[in-house]
């Protein structure tokens, strides 16, 4: 099934850029040390990769917001957040930041993401690394490699020939299953390539448009009730869209709203 999934890159001329929005749901938690609730929080961040990659990127981070309670105490923890967040200066119109080559907030190149380049194309290879590099950390080796693979197309920026190198790596993880064109997210269709992990009691997809390859987003779905939360819930969930455009938004800093330090020059 992976090696059928197609994957095509758009076209982005000079002077054009890639417009990447993702939207999602997260899980979060908090209380006050006697009493800890989860609930669930929404946002919405659109980024503008140019098509000379050194050029300024620009990331546009959208106001966040609370998505779902579960209960009375998840409910007054979520508004306690919610006071802190929209009292913040940059809740209104969330935050705007340009960097060239996409070093935002002082930190590495290409979002955070400036290895892609370097990771091997060959799907054995490529599963061999992120082996390698995510020894000892998630629940299970191979739920966190399914994990780092999400991670890195949640981005919207994983180039062709590398994203069919992910589906065909992940299509290897042991415990990994299909789900060929009935998995949903967000009114888009897609297949679904996850994995059940036993220790968080969820199932974790990635899910994917096989015709052209594009990653539509990624799940963690709970398989049994959890903290007052129902079986079935998608805890964590986002969706990405790609188009061209020939424009973006004006103005910005490498740091944005955060404080400058003046010596150093570091957020």
């Amino acid at each position: 099934s992976s090696a059928a999934i197609a994957s095509i890159d758009p076209v982005v001329q000079p002077g054009q850029y890639l417009k990447v929005r993702t939207v999602g749901v997260h899980l979060s938690s908090g209380g006050d040390g006697d009493v800890v609730a989860s609930y669930q929080y929404a946002s919405d961040d659109t980024l503008y990769r140019p098509a000379d990659p050194s050029d300024d990127w620009v990331w546009v981070r959208g106001p966040q917001s609370i998505a779902a309670t579960f209960g009375p105490e998840s409910e007054k923890i979520a508004n306690e957040w919610w006071d802190g967040v929209s009292s913040s200066d940059a809740f209104e119109a969330g935050d705007l930041l340009r960097a060239p080559g996409g070093a935002f907030y002082g930190g590495s190149s290409g979002a955070g993401f400036a290895d892609l380049n370097e990771l091997p194309r060959d799907p054995y290879r490529l599963l061999n690394h992120i082996y390698r590099v995510t020894l000892g950390a998630g629940p299970s080796p191979d739920t966190e490699a399914l994990v780092y693979i999400a991670d890195r197309l949640r981005i919207g920026t994983v180039p062709a020939d590398l994203r069919a190198a992910m589906y065909k790596a992940a299509a290897m993880i042991p415990g990994v299953t299909f789900v060929s064109d009935q998995a949903t997210l967000q009114g888009r269709t897609g297949v679904a390539i996850g994995r059940v992990e036993d220790a968080w009691g969820t199932r974790v997809d990635i899910i994917i448009d096989p015709d052209t390859g594009a990653f539509i987003g990624d799940r963690e779905v709970l398989l049994r009730d959890q903290d007052g939360i129902p079986a079935g819930t998608a805890v964590r969930w986002t969706t990405v869209t790609s188009s061209v455009v020939s424009e973006a938004p004006k103005g910005g800093s490498v740091c944005g709203k955060m404080t400058v330090n003046p010596e150093t020059g570091e957020c």
